[in-house]
C-alpha cells in the first residue's frame, strides 16, 4: 500500500453540494435603492423635464426654441442682478471673515474671561428661528424702529438690511471654522515667531 497516495486522500467525500441561500438583506436594499430611485425620478426629474419643455415654448404653448434664454441673457435686469449679487457677497463675506477672526481670535489666543458665555452667544443665531432675525430688524431699524438713527437715514428696506441679515445669519458658521482652525494649529509656530520678532 502507497502511504504517499493515502496520505493525499481526503478523508471524507463531500457528498452534497452546497445549496445558494437566499438573502432577504440584498433584496431588501435592492427594493430600497429602487425605491429611492424611483422617488427622486418622480419628485426631480420629471418637473426638471416640464420646466425644460415649458422653457423652449411661449406663452401660447408654440416652440421658439432657445429665443427666451436668449431674451433673458440679453436682458439689463440679469447683469443688475449680477452685479448686485456679487457687491453683496463680497462686502459680507469681508464683514463677516473680519469679526468672525477677531472673536475667534480672542477666544483661542487670549486671556479673556467669560470665553464660554462669549462662545455661546456668537453661536446664538445658528439656534435662533430663521424669522426671529428678520422680525427683529424690523423692530430695530423699520420706520418706527427704536434705533433706527443708526442708519443715518439710510431704509434698512435694502442692500443695507440684506447685508446686515447675512452678516447675522452667516456670522455663527465662520466663526466655527475659524475658531477650530485657530484652535487645533500648532502654537509653537506664534511661540517661535514671536521669539525671532517676526
Amino acid at each position: 500500500m502507497d502511504l504517499s497516495t493515502t496520505a493525499n486522500r481526503p478523508l471524507y467525500r463531500e457528498t452534497s453540494q452546497r445549496r445558494p441561500v437566499f438573502n432577504t438583506g440584498k433584496l431588501v436594499s435592492a427594493l430600497c435603492i429602487t425605491g429611492v430611485f424611483l422617488y427622486l425620478l418622480i419628485t426631480l426629474l420629471l418637473p426638471l423635464m416640464a420646466m425644460l419643455a415649458r422653457s423652449v415654448q411661449d406663452s401660447q404653448g408654440r416652440f421658439v426654441g432657445i429665443s427666451n434664454f436668449a431674451e433673458y441673457l440679453g436682458s439689463h435686469a440679469l447683469t443688475q442682478s449680477i452685479s448686485n449679487t456679487l457687491m453683496i457677497g463680497f462686502v459680507v463675506t469681508g464683514i463677516v471673515v473680519t469679526l468672525a477672526f477677531l472673536f475667534a481670535y480672542g477666544l483661542t489666543r487670549t486671556c479673556m474671561p467669560c470665553k464660554t458665555v462669549f462662545k455661546v452667544l456668537g453661536m446664538l443665531p445658528i439656534l435662533a428661528p430663521s424669522l426671529l432675525p428678520a422680525i427683529s430688524m424690523i423692530y430695530l431699524f423699520g420706520n418706527q424702529g427704536v434705533v433706527r438713527d443708526l442708519l443715518m437715514g439710510h431704509s434698512v428696506y435694502g442692500i443695507i438690511g440684506i447685508v446686515i441679515g447675512l452678516v447675522f445669519w452667516t456670522f455663527p458658521h465662520a466663526l466655527l471654522i475659524l475658531n477650530t482652525a485657530l484652535s487645533t494649529s500648532d502654537a509653537r509656530l506664534y511661540e517661535s515667531a514671536r521669539v525671532m520678532k517676526s
